[in-house]
């Protein structure tokens, strides 16, 4: 829950000072929406109904956090490699955040579906 109000905290901070028209406060900000996510996930767990009732619940929540964990890995990789940029090659990367978006969040997707292939998605001791 905390990890929750922080990332909020964040992205309110981020939208309230308009700091979305800077490239690396947008990385920032993409980066808190993968992470509120990702808390939400992890809270499922926490606060699951008995598994024999709903046992859509667990792949639902393999789901979520596949997705959103993969987002927020991706998102500190790209976070990363912007500051590699920057650094090494003393250039401007504002013309790569398309790409960065399409690897942080249209790569988890596919790694996401991938388990449906074989019926993967499943408990994994309590609960996933």
């Amino acid at each position: 829950i905390i990890s929750m109000l922080c990332s909020l905290t964040v992205i309110s901070i981020i939208i309230l000072f308009k700091k979305y028209k800077s490239f690396p406060h947008r990385l920032i900000m993409y980066l808190s929406i993968a992470a509120f996510f990702q808390a939400i996930g992890y809270v499922m767990g926490d606060y699951r109904i008995n598994d024999d009732n709903l046992p859509g619940l667990c792949v639902f929540q393999a789901v979520w956090l596949t997705y959103f964990d993969w987002c927020s890995f991706l998102t500190v990789f790209c976070i990363t490699f912007n500051v590699f940029w920057n650094a090494y090659f003393l250039k401007k990367s504002d013309q790569f955040e398309k790409v960065y978006l399409l690897i942080s969040w249209g790569l988890p997707l596919v790694i996401m579906v991938l388990p449906f292939i074989e019926n993967s998605y499943g408990p994994a001791g309590l609960w996933w």
